[in-house]
């Protein structure tokens, strides 16, 4: 699956190159036209967006307010609520769920009143909730709820939702940087064989992506903390389906039987799965030395042998002489 993600990011990418390039010629074109744009009200300009909705729900639901609103800015602050009580937006997902809620409320002379907005809101954050909850899918977040009130009272209220895990990544951000990182290491037209140029590389790929720090004064040094071993039953990954990488849905390499070859998909994937693992180790002006792999080792497994390798992480703690002390370069 892995594979087939990672040539669907390449193609996607293509893709958008294609089309923002077709975007710009149309735009030369017509360059002359003139379009008009949709109004949209204009949020108010707040440095604290948190500290404003809640001010303005505290407001909506005080007794006696008669305050009103444009339909526009109604919508928004409804809206904005909304998404202030029950967002959640995150970036590992593969799909779209949408959902929608209808309601009336009374305007008059295209205003509506906050008290009865509040009402609305009432029984739509009821419905939201509820909604949510008897959606049957795994990984489900809610990304925004939008609002539309129309000049005859109807509400219309949308709940997009986000649900199943597209790919996850451990060291890096999302698959587009992984991708374009890891393949300056790994050659995806190089077989990488496990008793041969699989470790090799696998161990220098980590060395330089966990190795450098951020800041490194002149002449520090480390002194070693300990060595760290990551067993593969220590670190199931919650995000892969069953046997989807290997046997044991392990972080770590391992399985049965697995031949000869290390698959490209799979080289990325313990790359960034062994980077983070790494890193999670580290404490306060510590960091990696160096990485290093275990011979493989077979351990029996009813009939058969499930082969794996245990990576090693040296860890050290960086030192630096004050000005002055020996080995301290003051030029």
């Amino acid at each position: 699956m892995k594979k087939i993600f990672i040539f669907g990011v390449v193609m996607l990418t293509a893709m958008t190159l294609a089309l923002v390039s077709c975007k710009k010629d149309e735009t030369s074109v017509n360059a002359t036209t003139n379009v008009s744009s949709k109004s949209f009200y204009q949020p108010p300009q707040v440095d604290d967006m948190n500290a404003y909705l809640k001010a303005f729900k505290q407001k909506m639901q005080t007794r006696g307010n008669n305050e009103t609103m444009d339909l526009d800015e109604a919508a928004w602050h409804l809206s904005s609520v909304a998404n202030y009580d029950f967002g959640d937006v995150v970036n590992d997902y593969a799909n779209f769920h949408y959902d929608t809620l209808y309601y009336n409320i009374n305007v008059v002379d295209g205003k509506v009143n906050v008290s009865d907005l509040n009402a609305l809101y009432t029984v739509a954050a009821s419905d939201i909730e509820s909604t949510f909850e008897n959606l049957d899918l795994d990984n489900k977040h809610i990304r925004f709820i939008g609002a539309k009130i129309s000049g005859d009272g109807s509400v219309i209220m949308s709940i997009l939702v986000t649900y199943d895990w597209i790919d996850h990544q451990w060291y890096f951000n999302d698959p587009f940087t992984l991708y374009n990182v890891l393949t300056q290491y790994y050659g995806e037209d190089t077989i990488y064989y496990l008793n041969d140029n699989f470790p090799i590389a696998l161990v220098r790929t980590l060395n330089d992506l966990t190795g450098h720090l951020e800041t490194v004064e002149s002449s520090s040094y480390y002194v070693e903390d300990r060595m760290d071993s990551l067993m593969y039953y220590d670190y199931i990954d919650p995000y892969v389906g069953y046997h989807e990488i290997n046997y044991y849905d392990s972080r770590i390499f391992v399985d049965i039987n697995p031949g000869n070859i290390m698959p490209f998909e799979k080289l990325l994937y313990y790359t960034d799965s062994y980077a983070d693992l790494g890193m999670g180790l580290l404490g306060v002006n510590q960091g990696i030395i160096d990485w290093s792999l275990s011979d493989y080792r077979h351990d029996s497994y009813g009939h058969t042998y499930n082969t794996y390798h245990v990576p090693y992480v040296n860890i050290g703690r960086l030192c630096t002489p004050q000005p002055g002390q020996p080995g301290h370069n003051d030029d």
